[in-house]
């Protein structure tokens, strides 16, 4: 019953939805799609690629060297990584860290619902898979305690001298928490801020995160630093939730429009929420999920077809200048096991236009004129 039901819903949509026959019918048979290609990598000065929360481990398990660990047993850890590794081909390629790091079975998990660790291994291979760019300020930094953070740290840390690794939002105090990690690519200077919720602050002498009540010493040190372009990572909001809260909603605007950082990056919802774009600034509220072994799968949440299902794979073209040239998402699937991009053009135009409509009122106030992602049946495309 619920197969012919989701049948029909889908013939209704291709027949006589006017949108969808416009981006899966015309495009298609009239042969537009050129006209919204992506632009030559050779053309482009930078590619930054985002992708949402990433953890390559169940919850309250132990860790091994040679695999994830997965409700299926410990399998290799390109089990998970193989149908999306030719898409994590940017400069920058982001992902927001939602696990420590850990080659130590002996700590105790806090009390809580879900703890996180993954091994060291499992890192290099996100590294090796092409991921460079890292987000720790989360509320499952917090999941082995202080001295989970520590050797989350040292791991990392350890790894840099072998792996490229950009990374910031937890410390061994709050003076290395909230700093900003500066790196290069192709001669620009790169700035990179990390803040989210957590039960673990940094403090003056214990290690932790850089808490969202951390934010005007995060921004205005990310605003001061000498950089060409600067890159906020934001882990806030409502799981599950598509609309907006107060707090993102304070953060980013302040990002955007009072520091005027280049770029600021959403998880933790575990949903997609909307996008906005300001003076050549650009802020994604939250991607969703990526690969988050030991999650919910997302298209099992109440309303979730279309809506909640799904995750965001962003890629950012830059110019010479470090301008949005262009900016492309595509839909991802089961970002609870083994993640693919939907291909399926009436599946990623209905989630592309749904990403459309949450990224304007009621489910969040944009500063501007909401943006509008045009799709070619494949991804949706913004060209400012």
């Amino acid at each position: 019953m619920i197969y012919w039901m989701l049948f029909l819903t889908k013939v209704y949509q291709v027949f006589f939805d006017p949108v969808l026959i416009t981006q899966s019918f015309i495009f298609d048979n009239f042969q537009l799609r050129e006209y919204l290609e992506e632009p030559r990598k050779e053309n482009t000065s930078i590619i930054i690629t985002l992708s949402g929360d990433v953890n390559m481990s169940v919850s309250k398990t132990w860790v091994d060297s040679s695999g994830a660990v997965s409700n299926r047993g410990v399998l290799p850890f390109s089990i998970f990584t193989d149908s999306i590794k030719e898409y994590i081909e940017g400069d920058i390629n982001f992902c927001n860290l939602e696990t420590t790091v850990l080659n130590d079975n002996s700590l105790a998990n806090a009390d809580k619902s879900y703890c996180f660790r993954m091994h060291t291994n499992a890192l290099k291979h996100l590294a090796q898979t092409g991921f460079n760019l890292f987000a720790l300020a989360n509320n499952h930094m917090e999941d082995y305690g202080t001295r989970g953070v520590l050797q989350t740290l040292e791991n990392i840390k350890i790894l840099s001298s072998e792996c490229t690794l950009f990374f910031a939002g937890a410390g061994a105090d709050y003076d290395e928490a909230v700093m900003p990690f500066i790196f290069e690519i192709k001669g620009h200077r790169f700035a990179f801020s990390s803040l989210g919720i957590s039960g673990l602050p940094a403090t003056s002498s214990s290690p932790g995160v850089a808490l969202t009540s951390f934010s005007e010493k995060v921004l205005g040190d990310l605003s001061s630093v000498e950089a060409d372009y600067r890159i906020l990572a934001l882990h806030a909001g409502n799981e599950r939730n598509e609309y907006v809260t107060y707090l993102q909603n304070s953060i980013i605007k302040k990002a955007l429009e009072e520091y005027e950082i280049d770029l600021v990056v959403g998880t933790h919802p575990h949903i997609v929420q909307g996008a906005e774009y300001y003076e050549g600034r650009m802020a994604f509220y939250s991607l969703g999920n990526f690969l988050m072994l030991g999650a919910r799968n997302m298209s099992t949440v109440e309303n979730s077809l279309y809506k909640k299902d799904f995750g965001l794979f962003v890629k950012i073209f830059l110019s010479d200048s470090l301008e949005i040239d262009s900016v492309t998402v595509h839909p991802v699937f089961n970002m609870h096991f083994q993640p693919y991009f939907l291909s399926d053009s009436v599946d990623v135009a209905m989630r592309v236009e749904w990403l459309n409509k949450i990224s304007n009122r009621p489910y969040m106030t944009p500063i501007e004129e909401n943006i509008i992602f045009q799709c070619d049946g494949v991804r949706g495309i913004f060209v400012p």
